[in-house]
């Protein structure tokens, strides 16, 4: 019975630190992915005082999920302005001034090719120049991603201070 215990709390206490460090190694790998280096976050981002255009979703399987994530994980550790509006209103007049909403933050998500499970893929449009920045990593966490561009696009933001 000792033997049980004791054998229990050991295999426990292993499996948290693998599990701790392979989270760990996640973040530290999502973050390196996020960057300007990588082509995820535009040179320019922060320089200009302009607010950032965080698309909702709009699909009904996912946008409460989705878009209480965004709203969360972006309003955590991003301290510039933000609007959160549909891909259809971010084209309207209100949002047609390209110095004050000149960057647009979204995502796309699909079913992967080898999982039941829905992958997102983020991007910055910058308006202005009409480019897109692409994040290479693509995962199923998605708040996961979110919060590393928040902190991403806040370090690059306070990079120009």
């Amino acid at each position: 019975m000792r033997f049980n215990f004791i054998y229990i709390l050991v295999t426990s206490f292993i499996l948290c630190i693998c599990v701790s460090n392979t989270c760990y190694g996640q973040s530290k790998m999502m973050m390196k992915n996020i960057s300007e280096e990588k082509g995820a976050i535009p040179p320019e981002y922060g320089k200009e005082n302009s607010t950032l255009i965080c698309i909702l979703s709009e699909k009904k399987r996912y946008a409460k999920s989705y878009n209480k994530y965004l709203q969360k994980n972006m309003g955590k550790e991003y301290t510039g302005e933000i609007v959160y509006i549909t891909d259809a209103e971010s084209k309207t007049e209100k949002y047609a001034d390209l110095d004050k909403y000149r960057y647009l933050f979204f995502r796309d998500h699909y079913q992967s090719p080898t999982s039941e499970y829905m992958t997102s893929k983020f991007y910055i449009i910058d308006r202005k120049l009409d480019k897109t920045y692409k994040c290479k990593m693509t995962s199923g966490a998605f708040g996961k991603l979110i919060l590393g561009y928040a902190i991403q696009l806040e370090k690059k933001r306070n990079s120009w201070k």
